[in-house]
């Protein structure tokens, strides 16, 4: 048998009821209770879960505070800093494999429709803040595995993610420099590629160059002129970054 928190709405006494009953009596007034209405009673309020997602999501806990999110959004579904707080905990749950940047984006997408227009630069930057993390972490990921066949592929496949997701975020703040420039960033590090070279006492089998075709590197960088033409509208002293060589031990 299950028993849930209530609180007698007679008197006002915490109790723990079986959820299995419709009614029984307060232990502590004498009086009947209904069950399902005191179990509601107990309930946090809209507020109450918004705090409690917000402690969980400031604790990193990033699935309780995705449930408490959920919640407040039952109660009301335009509640622009839950589809925030969720887009920011789904992110901070991708893997490699399940690369959540659609996601993110979908609830970002909520959030900017609902959120006043005076928040709406600090929701785009929260969610900026989530997808340059998502970048770092397949960078790193790339670094460490690239070599093995299939990995530059996979790695390339979640910048296209990222970027198609930086763009959207483009379009709803055309001036923010920032997403212009990951956009930016993002192309010019798929068409640099990654030089692997044999740590000392290693196989040579761990020596190799992964980079792009022509034909993406062709699109990438149509891709990079675009945005680095909308930096320069906004900069004009903007300089470009230029291309490096990526070699490292594995």
């Amino acid at each position: 048998m299950e028993f849930k928190a209530a609180i007698c709405p007679n008197c006002g006494g915490d109790l723990r009821v079986p959820e299995d009953k419709k009614v029984l009596k307060c232990m502590y007034c004498g009086k009947d209770v209904i069950v399902e209405e005191a179990i509601r009673k107990a309930e946090p309020s809209l507020e109450g879960y918004l705090a409690l997602a917000r402690t969980a999501k400031d604790s990193k806990n990033y699935k309780e505070a995705y449930v408490y999110y959920n919640k407040v959004l039952e109660v009301n579904p335009m509640n622009y800093e839950s589809w925030l707080g969720k887009a920011v905990c789904i992110g901070w749950q991708s893997t490699i494999d399940d690369f959540k940047v659609q996601e993110v984006i979908t609830n970002f997408e909520s959030a900017i429709k609902y959120s006043p227009v005076e928040v709406r630069a600090s929701v785009i930057n929260e969610t900026n803040i989530v997808l340059v993390a998502l970048f770092s972490f397949i960078n790193t990921w790339i670094y460490n595995n690239g070599i093995f066949i299939g990995n530059w592929e996979i790695f390339c496949k979640r910048c296209q993610l990222l970027v198609s997701a930086w763009e959207i975020l483009n379009q709803y703040e055309p001036s923010n420099k920032q997403v212009i420039d990951n956009i930016i960033d993002v192309c010019r590090r798929q068409i640099e590629g990654v030089k692997y070279n044999p740590a000392p006492g290693q196989h040579a089998i761990f020596r190799g160059h992964v980079k792009i075709t022509d034909q993406y590197k062709h699109n990438l960088s149509q891709k990079m002129d675009q945005y680095i033409a909308k930096r320069k509208a906004l900069d004009p002293n903007y300089i470009p970054p230029s291309f490096k060589k990526k070699s490292i031990f594995m």
